[in-house]
C-alpha cells in the first residue's frame, strides 16, 4: 500500500495560453456567423410574410373565372406552403436564439482571451449547449413544415432522406464544435507534480 505521494522533480511546462486564446477566436468567429444568422432569419420571416400575403391579393386573378382547374389547385398548394412557412414562428425564434448565441459570445470571448480557464469553459460549453438548441430547434421545424406539405408526385422517401439528411448535417456541426472545446479543455489542464512512488524501488519492501 502506498504510504505517501511524491512531486517529480523536473519543471512542469504550462499549458499554451493560446488554446484558450484561440478558442476565443474560434467562438468569435461563429458568434459573426450568428450574427449575420439572425439578420437572416429575421428578414426571411418578412419576407415570406409580404410574399404570402400578394400571393392571397393575386389569387383572385389567377383563379379568375378558374375555380378548381390544374392551374388554380397548383397556386393553392403554393399558396398553403407559403402559408405554413409564413406563419410559423421559427423565424423569430430562431433569430432570437441566433441574437443570444451571438451576445454570449462577447463573454466568452473575453474570458477566454483573459486565460480564465475555468470560467472561460463554462461559458464556452454553455455558448455551445445554446449553439445546438438552437440548430436541432430549426431544423426539426423546418423539416416538420417540409414533410407535411410535401408534393403529392414526390415520394415519401425522399422527404425522410431530407429530413436525415438536415439532422445529420446540423448533428455532425455541433460534434465537431464539442470536439473543438473537448481538445481546448483538455490541452489547457493545469500540470500535475504528484506521482505515485513505484514499488520496485522502495528501500523497505511493503508490508504483506
Amino acid at each position: 500500500m502506498v504510504d505517501a505521494l511524491y512531486t517529480a522533480p523536473v519543471k512542469l511546462v504550462e499549458p499554451s495560453p493560446w488554446w484558450l486564446k484561440g478558442g476565443a477566436i474560434f467562438i468569435g468567429i461563429i458568434g459573426l456567423g450568428a450574427a449575420i444568422n439572425a439578420i437572416f432569419l429575421f428578414g426571411a420571416g418578412i419576407i415570406l410574410d409580404l410574399t404570402y400575403e400578394s400571393m392571397v391579393n393575386n389569387r383572385d386573378e389567377v383563379c379568375d373565372d378558374a375555380e378548381g382547374s390544374i392551374e388554380c389547385e397548383e397556386y393553392d398548394i403554393i399558396l398553403d406552403i407559403m402559408r405554413a412557412y409564413s406563419t410559423s414562428g421559427m423565424w423569430n425564434v430562431g433569430a432570437a436564439l441566433s441574437a443570444l448565441i451571438f451576445l454570449f459570445t462577447f463573454p466568452t470571448v473575453m474570458v477566454m482571451w483573459g486565460n480564465d480557464r475555468d470560467m472561460g469553459l463554462k461559458l464556452a460549453w454553455s455558448w455551445f449547449g445554446i449553439h445546438a438548441f438552437s440548430g436541432f430547434y430549426f431544423v426539426k421545424e423546418y423539416t416538420k413544415i417540409s414533410y407535411l406539405h410535401q408534393l403529392e408526385e414526390v415520394p415519401s422517401w425522399v422527404a425522410t432522406f431530407e429530413a436525415a439528411a438536415t439532422y445529420g448535417g446540423t448533428i455532425f456541426c455541433e460534434l465537431l464544435l464539442a470536439a473543438v472545446l473537448m481538445l481546448i479543455t483538455h490541452q489547457t489542464k493545469p500540470p500535475t507534480t504528484i506521482e505515485l512512488p513505484s514499488g520496485f524501488h522502495q528501500d523497505t519492501p511493503p508490508e504483506t
